[in-house]
């Protein structure tokens, strides 16, 4: 039953409204009361990860041709998610999978435990309500220290899931300070340089700096003192065809170029940042704006070529506040 409801609420808005509607609105309690700790087998919880994040996640681009727009209800199911106490019933499940992982009995299922619950409380994490109930019930700390436990070899995959995490949790200008100056900054540093094919790790990481930089000035030096910028370079250069790692490398140089000084900008630009700015511009469709924006921060004078739908062409410097940031402060 798990398997069909994602199939049905993939990729339509419609379906997903119509099933948490059913049953009287308490198909979300439902669903959460299946998974209560002890009740539920692993394939089941499993199952039911994958079918949360799917109802927590915007993802119906279909072109509309008649009647009204596609309105995400993301956030209304993840605030109701909540309210039914899910985070908790995957604090209890947290504090399982940790016993499975470090007996010796470890099965399949519970090698797959942990990252899809990394991923379904990385879902919640878009409302700063649900952030706090998940750092005042301690999964935050449990997170951190999964993080600078665990190694690659262990479970990249895991590791992948806690950065797009904390990539979320960024959203809140305290939590991104603690981290970025904690230990997980270095770790993260050194797992980008040692799995730089690993395309989730890259893009949630690229995504992670940039969330960490915006609107901190002292977070943005730290990590360019501790090699960031090297390591955003490096993955834009050895993925020239992703366009979300493109983006999202785009974006953090920006943020970290806008809040640290001009000689630091020079630091950037020796590390080589100006060379994939110009790269993503002109090869990837869906970040030339942050492209530009970018090299503008830092200090470069980039221009934007415009072909019209008459054949006319028309290049010019664009002009600060012409286009809307498109940053996302969350990844859902």
């Amino acid at each position: 039953v798990l398997k069909f409801l994602q199939v049905c609420c993939k990729n339509n808005e419609g379906n997903k409204v119509g099933w948490i509607t059913s049953s009287r609105g308490d198909s979300l309690r439902r669903l959460v009361n299946l998974i209560s700790f002890k009740r539920a087998s692993l394939d089941v919880l499993l199952e039911a990860c994958r079918l949360i994040t799917i109802l927590c996640r915007f993802d119906d681009f279909r072109e509309k041709t008649s009647g009204p727009a596609v309105v995400s209800s993301s956030n209304d199911t993840v605030l109701e998610l909540s309210r039914c106490g899910l985070i908790q019933v995957l604090k209890e499940w947290l504090l399982e999978a940790d016993i499975a992982k470090n007996s010796k009995e470890e099965t399949c299922s519970s090698s797959l435990l942990l990252p899809a619950i990394w991923t379904t409380i990385r879902v919640l994490a878009v409302h700063d309500r649900t952030v706090q109930s998940i750092v005042a019930c301690g999964i935050l700390e449990s997170a951190l220290e999964t993080f600078t436990t665990t190694t690659p070899e262990d479970n990249v995959e895991l590791l992948a899931s806690l950065v797009g995490l904390f990539r979320n949790l960024s959203a809140n200008d305290e939590i991104k300070t603690t981290l970025c100056f904690s230990d997980v900054l270095s770790s993260l540093l050194k797992y980008c340089r040692n799995y730089i094919e690993h395309t989730q790790l890259q893009e949630h990481s690229c995504g992670f700096f940039a969330a960490m930089a915006l609107r901190k000035p002292k977070n943005a030096t730290r990590i360019l003192q501790y090699g960031g910028v090297e390591v955003i370079v490096t993955a834009m250069t050895q993925h020239p065809t992703i366009t979300l790692i493109q983006r999202q490398g785009c974006l953090a140089l920006r943020n970290i170029a806008s809040r640290i000084s001009s000689e630091r900008r020079q630091i950037m630009l020796d590390q080589d940042a100006k060379r994939v700015l110009v790269q993503a511009g002109v090869c990837s469709a869906g970040c030339i704006d942050e492209a530009y924006a970018a090299l503008r921060d830092l200090g470069c004078e980039p221009t934007k070529t415009t072909v019209h739908a008459d054949g006319t062409v028309s290049s010019r410097p664009q002009m600060f506040g012409e286009i809307k940031p498109n940053f996302r402060p969350v990844y859902d």
